[in-house]
Order: C-alpha cells, then structure tokens, then sequence
C-alpha cells in the first residue's frame, strides 16, 4: 500500500492511498467547513455565518443537486454514501466496486452543482428541524456543546446542527454565501483508497473541477485568536435527566508545536489517559467501589484550534467529590507512569498499526484525521511507534500543565 499526493493547478490537494489487493474504492471529498466556523472575511469586510450553516448545506448539496438527491442515485447502484459534519469539517464519500471513474466524477460535479432557492431550502429545512428535535432527545448533546464553547473561541457556535432560531432562519443568500466561501478547490482535499487507476482518477478529478465554475473574490476565514485560557471555568446545566454527568475539560498549551510533535502527544496522552482512567485502573475501580460514579470514567483526546482538549467524565452520584478527587489525582501527580504499561500499550498500537492495512476505511479515516486536524500529511508509522521511548512520554507528560481546565456538570431540573 503506498500513499502519494498531489495539488493540482487549482489549489485542490488529492491523496491516493492505492491498493489494488482491494475490491473496494473508498472516495472522499472533504470541505475545511465545520461547525465552528462562523466568520469569513471578504474583501476585507466581516460576515457573519450563521450557526448551523455547514450542515445545513451539506444535506443541501447531497439532496438538490442538478442530478438529483446525490445519495439514492448512488443508492440504487447498490453504493454506499453519505455525507457528514463535525466541528471542523464536512465530509463526502462513497464506497463502491465498480465504475470508479464515473462515480467519482458525479460526485464531485454532484456536490458542486446544488440548486439553491428558496423552496429547497424550505423543503431541506423540515427535516433538519425534526433532526434538531430529535438530537434534544440525548440529554448529553447540551453537555458536549457546553464543554466546546468553554474552552476554545467558539463564536457565535450553538452547535453542529444550529438552534432552532438558526435554522429557520437560513435564507437563500446565506447558503450562497456559505457555498461560494468554502466549497472551491483551495478549501477541499480529496483522498481515494483501495483499487483504483491513478493516472485515469487524476484525469477524472482535473478534467471534473476544470468544468465546475467558482467564486474568484477573495475570501479569509477570520484568523483565530489563539487564547491559551479557558473562557469560562465552571458550567451547570439543567435537563430533565435521572443522574449527573461531570465532564473535566483541560486545555494544554501546546500551540507551538510541530504537526509531527502534536501527533506524537496526541499518542502519549491516550496511554496516560488509558493507564489513569480506563477501566481497568485503579482510580476507575474506587470510584466504582466508593460509589461516587456510575459505570466508568470516559476520556477522549481531540485538536481544536490547535490547542490538545482531554475531557475526562462520568455519571456521578457526587460531582464535586468527583470533581476534587480527579483534579486532586492529576494537578498533584497522583497518577501512574508505568514503563510495563507503556511497553505494552506501544506494542498494541503497533498492532493497529499493522491491521489497518487490512482495512481501507482503517487507513483513509486516520489519514483524514491527521491532514484535517493535525495538518500532517501522512500516517504514524511503525517506526514512529517503535522510536517512542519510555523516559520521553514520562517526560512529557509531567511537564504538561493541567492547571487550565473547565468543569461542565449536566444536572437534574
């Protein structure tokens, strides 16, 4: 399997993770437009986007373009596709066996072809509003927008989906707007894995985007304001819920880090994290036995705005002793570095690392991940993992200052 990549004329990054002891080819056309970005600036004049707008356009592309709802043309070819929106990105793909050529040129005319009134975006609505009222339903996603907005410069961000008020007041020149801003070759990459044709892709991909017409003003997204702080230190929020949910969010100032480095610290902090809080550590197993969490502590490690964001969290029957005895265990370096854990976490991931070659998606999505989120353009190696050295990763996490955090409890009414 080799991974090469290319920009075209336009500014358009491809990626070809070739393998043709595949059947399938895995085809993703990825948007830098997320959720959080809700500022653009054009010709040196602010705007502001309105919050919910990437995926509110991502089900308008899919389902009003110029061919047709994108999703059940390819369904009824039997290939699989969809399209998705997180906090940074919006992602196309499709998995099919067969005519990759064409399908891979209807996709990208596809998405770049929507037909944008006021009457699809009334008829597009409905649905995202019975979406919204369904995500109200996971008491937890109030929670999860909550810790965003409390530790990076989420402006004008209520969540992925928008609110209500967002959403029903998308109007015509907005998702115009927001398609000429962000859905042009310099704001997209493309990466394609598994069987495939490289020289015949690459024509297709050159030859798809030279007929497709773009915005030619000149468009910035508003520069991030790197704020090392977090903006609020402490939240309750009320639902009607039968148990308490306590999320510590820490916010690490590793913002001048190399994409490389950041990958590396990514790796590190998910053995601490694994070997402090997982389920089989110590500290998970007395607050289970002291009654102080229900079920297990969850952690999770993501890149936002360049900064490292851990959330460790559980559902608690006391979330202030949870709380204390958490921040108790890290900011006084109660916890564990052990070399034994270490060698064995290292010599699992190398594992992964080795499988996921079996696996296309395995390999595309990380890949993805990495370029998006880490602006590295490759994927961690055997060799990488194999370079790690114990007293590094001790090291390292003990400088790291746990001090900057915020604590997000989800109450009952």
């Amino acid at each position: 399997m080799s991974l090469e990549s290319f920009i075209l004329d336009n500014g358009l990054k491809v990626y070809l993770v070739n393998n043709n002891t595949k059947h399938t080819t895995y085809i993703n056309l990825i948007v830098k437009f997320g959720g959080l970005d809700n500022e653009i600036i054009i010709d040196n004049k602010k705007h502001k986007i309105t919050s919910g707008s990437a995926h509110f356009l991502e089900h308008l592309v899919l389902e009003k373009s110029k061919y047709g709802d994108l999703m059940k043309i390819f369904g009824q070819s039997g290939i699989r596709s969809n399209g998705l929106t997180s906090i940074i990105k919006t992602q196309f793909y499709i998995d099919t066996v067969k005519d990759v050529e064409k399908n891979l040129e209807l996709l990208i005319k596809g998405i770049h072809s929507p037909i944008i009134t006021e009457k699809n975006i009334f008829n597009i609505k409905q649905p995202i509003l019975e979406e919204k009222r369904k995500s109200l339903d996971n008491k937890y996603s109030s929670l999860y927008n909550s810790t965003i907005k409390n530790v990076i410069n989420a402006k004008h961000f209520d969540s992925i989906l928008g609110s209500y008020k967002d959403i029903e007041s998308i109007k015509e020149e907005d998702m115009i707007l927001a398609f000429n801003t962000f859905y042009r070759p310099t704001n997209e990459i493309i990466v394609i894995g598994g069987r495939f044709d490289k020289k015949k892709v690459l024509k297709v991909i050159n030859d798809a985007y030279k007929v497709l017409k773009f915005d030619t003003n000149e468009v910035k997204k508003v520069p991030i304001k790197y704020n090392s702080k977090v903006n609020k230190k402490k939240e309750i929020i009320k639902e009607n819920i039968n148990m308490e949910r306590t999320v510590i969010s820490f916010k690490l100032n590793n913002i001048n880090m190399s994409s490389f480095d950041k990958i590396l610290l990514d790796i590190y902090l998910f053995f601490f994290l694994k070997m402090n809080f997982g389920i089989m550590s110590n500290l998970n197993k007395n607050l289970i036995n002291n009654n102080i969490i229900i079920g297990n502590i969850n952690f999770s490690s993501m890149l936002l705005e360049g900064y490292h964001i851990i959330k460790i969290e559980a559902n608690t029957k006391d979330n202030k002793l949870f709380t204390k005895i958490t921040l108790d265990y890290i900011l006084n370096k109660k916890y564990i570095l052990d070399k034994d854990f270490f060698d064995l976490y290292k010599k699992n991931y190398i594992l992964d690392i080795i499988t996921r070659n079996d696996n296309i998606y395995d390999m595309v999505d990380p890949l993805i991940e990495n370029i998006i989120s880490f602006n590295y353009e490759n994927l961690d190696s055997i060799k990488d993992i194999e370079n790690m050295k114990f007293n590094i990763f001790k090291n390292t996490i003990e400088n790291i200052n746990f001090n900057n955090y915020s604590i997000s409890v989800l109450k009952p009414k």
